[in-house]
């Protein structure tokens, strides 16, 4: 009895020493893929010099480890142990909090004022922004200061313990919507509009798992922006509808993307999340803009649920004015023009609407040059 069991220990481990090898020579298992941002160590070119000084060697050595069978599975099974014994997560800027939510730094530091860039600055960058604004509106155009939600702002009750008590300082946001009412400006609070929300709404606004507003929070909010434009514009513009809201403990599009990124075996909690079945009813009359947006990867979720293509006639994303996305050039292209390769300012006079949307975290780099840019333009500098 006592040589059976040796034997079936023996050939267990022989089995658990070659699979990885048997894996990584014939790939007889498609392993799923690992998620997030991350670097394989390319095989290295065999050169004499190399391997006399050792070089070689430890290039080889890092292949040989980056390319071991099996290696995306083993690697869920030591994050997952980590996160259930130690609460560890293996990402380098994920942070766990209270009530197993996940986070980014940079959103609490724009909760508790940590980015803040003070009042004289964001007053001189909101001055140059009304005046773009009223030089717009006389060509007929609409320019609109949005700010999307913040998870800081949303979930201030599960942050960190060693940071849920941090005494809190002047925020970017709140200045910049103090001063914005002040001057004018045509502009939309979605952070502050999603607090209140969050008390009256039984669907997921803003996951735990997340970075950016839920696919259901961001259909409400381009429902609102509509809604907007059309009081601003005075006209009737193509509006978005859902009857139906499917409710799914697996999460779609964006909704755990903190979480994909920390590869576990077993996701970190548990939400029923809300996918709005949208439709674009045809309606006599209503008008469609050729719109620019500008903005950060807030905007990916109105392009994934496929309501620019739907509510506009025209219509861009210019991600952190660098980047294009267009119907032409799906986000991502890397054959996608950059914003320093084209006549953009030719394009903002052809557009309708131009519409700025940035989470808090960004509003230190509030449109990233494009406001600059465009005051300078209009209002250029006499010699």
């Amino acid at each position: 009895m006592k040589g059976k069991i040796k034997k079936g220990l023996l050939v267990l481990l022989m089995i658990v020493l070659l699979a990885p090898i048997a894996e990584h020579c014939t790939n007889f298992i498609q392993t799923l893929k690992l998620s997030g941002a991350y670097y394989l160590t390319d095989e290295p070119r065999f050169s004499f010099g190399d391997w006399w000084d050792g070089k070689f060697q430890e290039v080889k050595s890092k292949s040989l480890n980056d390319q071991v069978g099996f290696r995306p599975d083993l690697i869920r099974i030591n994050n997952q142990i980590d996160y259930r014994l130690f609460s560890k997560l293996h990402f380098f800027y994920g942070i766990l909090g209270r009530n197993a939510t996940l986070w980014d730094g940079a959103y609490i530091d724009a909760y508790q004022g940590n980015d803040y860039i003070g009042y004289d600055s964001i007053l001189k960058q909101a001055n140059k922004f009304k005046k773009i604004q009223d030089t717009l509106q006389k060509l007929g155009k609409t320019l609109v200061m949005v700010h999307a939600p913040n998870k800081g702002f949303f979930y201030p009750e599960n942050l960190p313990e060693n940071r849920i008590n941090l005494t809190r300082g002047k925020t970017n946001i709140t200045t910049y919507t103090k001063i914005a009412d002040s001057l004018g400006i045509n502009n939309i609070d979605f952070n502050s509009w999603f607090i209140k929300l969050k008390k009256t709404t039984p669907e997921i606004l803003y996951p735990r798992q997340g970075i950016h507003w839920s696919m259901y929070g961001a259909a409400l909010g381009a429902d609102s922006l509509i809604k907007y434009l059309e009081n601003i514009r005075k006209e009737p513009l193509q509006h978005i509808y859902w009857s139906k809201v499917d409710h799914d403990l697996n999460p779609r599009f964006t909704d755990n993307d903190l979480a994909k990124a920390l590869n576990l075996i077993v996701p970190v909690c548990e939400e029923n999340f809300a996918y709005p079945q949208i439709v674009f009813p045809k309606t006599s009359g209503v008008h469609k803009n050729k719109v620019i947006y500008i903005g950060d990867s807030f905007l990916c979720q109105w392009y994934s649920l496929g309501i620019l293509d739907n509510i506009n006639d025209k219509w861009c994303i210019w991600f952190n004015f660098r980047n294009v996305c267009n119907p032409t050039y799906t986000y991502g292209d890397p054959a996608a023009p950059l914003i320093k390769d084209i006549d953009w300012m030719s394009q903002v006079l052809e557009a309708d609407c131009i519409i700025l949307l940035y989470t808090p975290f960004n509003l230190s780099v509030y449109g990233n040059g494009f406001i600059e840019k465009a005051y300078d333009n209009f209002y250029p500098k006499k010699n």
